[in-house]
């Protein structure tokens, strides 16, 4: 965050891979003087319980936990009769949990 937040040109939001890295992100980011999200938007990915209680509470995406754990063991059972199987893809559908942690574009940064 810190290597991001003293780029040139920064950017106005960041995506983390989830909701801990987002966390740690948005602690860089106020030490360094930064105002989450009068200054940079951060959103993390997981909606971990923490995330609703840290300040700001961050804005995440939601994975739908039972959906995703039953998708890896029906996975692994059909691995399990199939060894020699081709990989397949599976999807599960996020939510966008929208919190304090994200703004509009800062006004400086409207290029």
């Amino acid at each position: 965050m810190t290597e991001l937040l003293t780029l040139k040109d920064r950017p106005t939001a960041v995506l983390a891979a989830n909701d801990l890295t987002a966390i740690g992100g948005m602690r860089a980011a106020m030490k360094m003087g930064f105002s989450i999200p009068d200054d940079v938007s951060i959103v993390g990915f997981d909606d971990i319980e923490m995330s609703d209680i840290v300040h700001p509470p961050l804005t995440t995406l939601r994975l739908p936990r039972y959906e995703l754990a039953k998708a890896f063991f029906d996975a692994l059972e059909h691995l399990k009769s199939n060894l020699h199987a081709q990989g397949q893809q599976h999807s599960v559908k996020t939510t966008l949990i929208v919190r304090q942690s994200t703004g509009p574009v800062p006004k400086s940064s409207h290029r």
